[in-house]
């Protein structure tokens, strides 16, 4: 089914097929165990499917939707998944090494096991997420990066801040703030919001806030 159009489905048993660039519509509840997305372009819903040891290298995911999967063991290598968002998925051992994950959300999600190796992960949430040292930051970019408890506006606890020195990084990881960026709330409001950030409203150039033509970070000591 390479270059094929998948029209919305559920509970359909995909196990195995290969979907690389592929037009992916919504899938709900589908077993897509070891399934191939490589290189597809697509925002579409993958919600309470089975992904386990599937492929989405190279894919172009952004603002996609995979919540309350499970994605163990997945690969999301160089993967475009800006404002895409895991919230309450289990990905266990998945690989996002070199990917693009500006704005994405790991609300809750398992990231035991995780690899994030050179991953940007400029704004990404994290909040409520579960992480250790097998999650793995050497050479990550989490500028901006929100690990904070997240509260309702009563002041109920709706997650639980996460510490990202529990997981791995090493003196290339990158963290810190970038005033060039909106005002933290906003983006959290945003990112709770079902229309998210508009397109073109992302970031700011973070030239006027370099040192020697490179980004300023702080790292943890």
């Amino acid at each position: 089914l390479r270059a094929a159009f998948l029209v919305p489905a559920r509970k359909l048993d995909l196990q195995g097929y290969d979907f690389s660039y592929a037009d992916i519509s919504d899938l709900y509840s589908c077993n897509l165990i070891a399934a191939k997305f490589d290189n597809i372009r697509t925002e579409a819903c993958l919600i309470h499917c089975i992904m386990n040891n599937a492929s989405f290298q190279n894919a172009r995911m952004r603002g996609s939707r995979m919540d309350k999967s499970d994605i163990q063991e997945a690969c999301f290598k160089e993967a475009d998944l800006r404002q895409a968002k895991f919230t309450n998925t289990n990905l266990r051992g998945s690989s996002f090494e070199n990917a693009t994950c500006n704005e994405t959300s790991f609300y809750g999600a398992n990231l035991i096991g995780c690899n994030f190796k050179g991953a940007d992960l400029t704004g990404a949430f994290f909040s409520g997420a579960i992480m250790d040292k097998s999650t793995d930051f050497r050479g990550a970019n989490l500028m901006n990066a929100c690990f904070e408890e997240h509260r309702d506006y009563a002041g109920n606890l709706l997650a639980k801040g996460v510490d990202p020195r529990s997981a791995l990084y090493d003196q290339h990881t990158v963290f810190g703030t970038n005033p060039g960026w909106f005002d933290l709330e906003q983006i959290q409001d945003m990112r709770y919001s079902s229309g998210g950030l508009r397109e073109g409203m992302l970031y700011q150039l973070a030239e006027d806030h370099s040192v020697n033509g490179e980004t300023a970070a702080l790292h943890f000591i």
